[in-house]
Parts: structure tokens; C-alpha cells; sequence
């Protein structure tokens, strides 16, 4: 076979790039999950905050403290409750 008849690299099947194309889409949907669970408290924290130092007043920072701090406190305990880290692996 010369190089122009050989068959791609990229057209053989191989298991192992298959399995690990699942496990990524996987991964990647856990990172999505612990992202989109922890930059929505930081975020308003970080809003309430700027708030309270723009205008100098006082109830921001109590709002700031509550969705900041506290809320990423419960994300974090929420994500690693129902975190699959170790998963269960298909046994083959």
C-alpha cells in the first residue's frame, strides 16, 4: 500500500477514542453543571458588592453577604454531595 491508497488514521475505529469521547462528553457536562451552579451566586455577590461600595449604602453588602459567601458555601456542598467523581465505569 503507498501512502495515497492507505486507509486514514482518522477513518479507523478505534475503541478506546470512542470510549473516551463519551467519558469527555460526560466530564464535560459535570464541569458545565459545577459552572453554571457557582458563577451565578459569585456574580450577584459581586453585583450586590459593587452596589453597595457605587452608592454607600449599607443594604447592599447584607444582600452581597447572603447571595455571595453563603449561597457558594451550599453550591459547593450541593456539587460535592451529588458529584459522581468516582462514577461507576462501564466494566468491559
Amino acid at each position: 500500500m503507498n501512502a495515497t491508497t492507505a486507509p486514514s488514521p482518522s477513518l479507523r475505529r478505534h475503541p478506546r477514542r470512542v470510549e473516551a469521547a463519551r467519558s469527555t462528553s460526560v466530564e464535560v457536562a459535570e464541569e458545565h453543571r459545577w459552572v453554571r451552579l457557582l458563577v451565578v451566586p459569585f456574580t450577584a455577590g459581586a453585583t450586590f458588592f459593587a452596589i453597595a461600595i457605587a452608592t454607600g449604602t449599607g443594604w447592599p453588602m447584607g444582600v452581597a453577604v447572603v447571595l455571595g459567601p453563603i449561597a457558594l458555601i451550599f453550591a459547593f456542598i450541593y456539587l460535592c454531595i451529588s458529584c459522581d467523581a468516582n462514577g461507576s465505569t462501564p466494566q468491559s
